[in-house]
């Protein structure tokens, strides 16, 4: 196995493990603890932690996304290179526009309504346009994924039938 493959998989399942902890605690360390405005709705004793790790887990993300898409940038050099006949390049450029085009229209896109939130109004627009953005881009980015793998499938089935 190469060594980035191992890294990559060790660090997949550090990950794994310290999500299972947090859920664990937050689940099962004072859970069901009033809220002290309203003790209608619970006040997890763990709140806090599982934010905090959420938004790590978040900015690891975004830095992680941005530091491939500009070392696949950058290692392509100038000009077209193929591998195993696909154009790389064009495709990472293709992906990366293609992925900003989505977030910069599902934005403009998004809804602006205010929603309740514990009963009270939410009304704060780049927020709920944000959060909208983010929604319909992974569902979007789903189908995608999804169709993409049925026509893959599809023509490798196409491949095996003619032959």
């Amino acid at each position: 196995m190469k060594q980035a493959e191992k890294l990559s998989k060790q660090i997949f399942y550090g990950i794994v493990a310290v999500i299972v902890v947090i859920f664990s605690m937050f689940y099962l360390i004072g859970y069901h603890l009033p809220y002290w405005e309203n003790p209608s709705f619970n006040a997890p004793m763990m709140t806090n932690v599982l934010l905090i790790f959420m938004f790590l887990l978040f900015v690891g993300a975004i830095c992680l996304a941005a530091w491939s898409i500009f070392n696949s940038l950058k290692k392509r050099g100038k000009g077209e290179k193929l591998q195993n006949g696909i154009p790389v390049k064009r495709n990472a450029y293709i992906v990366v526009i293609g992925t900003f085009i989505l977030l910069i229209c599902t934005f403009l896109l998004s809804s602006k309504a205010p929603i309740l939130v514990n009963g009270k109004a939410y009304e704060n627009v780049w927020w709920l346009k944000l959060s909208d953005m983010f929604i319909w881009t992974s569902g979007i980015l789903i189908i995608i994924a999804f169709v993409s793998v049925v026509f893959g499938a599809s023509r490798n089935w196409r491949k095996s039938g003619n032959s």
